[in-house]
């Protein structure tokens, strides 16, 4: 038997290896979804109906979803949104292991269920093989071990998210005012706004692609600072739930932008990047709105902290 050694320039790079696991993962289902249709004929169930319909074409949703994680390791989306769809697989799979569990499936079935699940696996290890390592998002984003974080498709898709976010928010900000009978704006209102206003164009400077190097970059550092300033703005004027939970978003995506351009810059603390930092203000529970302090000083509600909402696009 002939064993070939693939030289180190040809070996699979982290992306590649998540692809053909994914591909492999694929390859099981078909037999499986064969294999529960004649579970379901020989008990008389078919065709389904009621929960078992539902959990057939939830199988079939699930299929789809794991193309869609094809599509995007394909794409070089980074690493930590691919991870995040990879859970929500992992999420759908514990239902669908359960529904099968509980329709007395036969050998066959618990067989290739037994196939996908171990292809899964295999792709989750895949994907997150040196997770453990300093650096390893940046690696798998890059595949060019020991580089800083590129200037590639992940830094256009954070800005592309934060950009939308931040329009949607300057929006909820204006009718959160407007409900309050507080526009036009002044005070903290009017610093909040013009906050904004400068957040919006200092994003599109950024997707212009007028910044050449992290040196350590100007322009980042002023959207690190606008970020805290109109956090506290935010703190200070308060927000409806919808604005809230924008805000939150938008801050997630600056965040990810000043690590994606200046991860190596030595004054992390001024960037806003320290890990003691403190978290963002999640959006109030439904019917309360965060501290009004500056616009309205009898005010002595408080916000209460909400789950954090996952990542932009994360879900399917």
């Amino acid at each position: 038997m002939l064993v070939f050694a693939c030289p180190p320039s040809l070996a699979e790079t982290p992306r590649e290896a998540v692809s053909n696991e994914l591909m492999n993962m694929d390859q099981t289902l078909p037999p499986l979804m064969e294999a529960i249709a004649r579970c379901l004929q020989e008990q008389g169930m078919w065709p389904p109906t009621g929960a078992n319909a539902q959990m057939c074409g939830q199988l079939q949703q699930f299929r789809k979803n794991l193309a869609s994680v094809e599509q995007d390791n394909e794409k070089r989306v980074p690493h930590m949104l691919v991870r995040n769809k990879m859970q929500f697989l992992a999420q759908a799979a514990t239902m669908i292991e359960r529904w099968l569990m509980s329709i007395q499936p036969t050998e066959d079935v618990t067989k290739k269920w037994g196939e996908t699940k171990a292809a899964f696996i295999k792709a989750n290890r895949a994907l997150n093989a040196g997770a453990g390592s300093p650096g390893w998002e940046r690696y798998y984003d890059s595949d060019v071990p020991d580089s800083s974080y590129h200037r590639g498709e992940g830094l256009k898709y954070y800005l592309g998210i934060t950009q939308r976010k931040n329009i949607e928010l300057c929006a909820q900000v204006q009718a959160y005012l407007q409900s309050k009978g507080r526009w036009s704006p002044q005070g903290n209102d009017m610093e909040l706004c013009m906050a904004l206003s400068m957040l919006t164009k200092q994003l599109a400077k950024l997707a212009a692609g007028e910044l050449d190097g992290c040196d350590p970059e100007p322009q980042i550092v002023e959207i690190a600072a606008n970020r805290k300033n109109i956090e506290k703005l935010v703190a200070m004027t308060g927000l409806s739930q919808v604005a809230a939970k924008d805000w939150f978003e938008v801050r997630t995506g600056l965040t990810d932008i000043v690590q994606a351009f200046c991860i190596q810059c030595p004054d992390a603390k001024q960037l806003g990047l320290e890990k003691d930092e403190e978290t963002a203000p999640a959006a109030p529970p439904a019917g309360q709105t965060p501290a009004q302090a500056g616009n309205q000083p009898g005010d002595k509600s408080e916000s209460q902290p909400a789950a954090q909402p996952a990542p932009e696009d994360a879900q399917f």
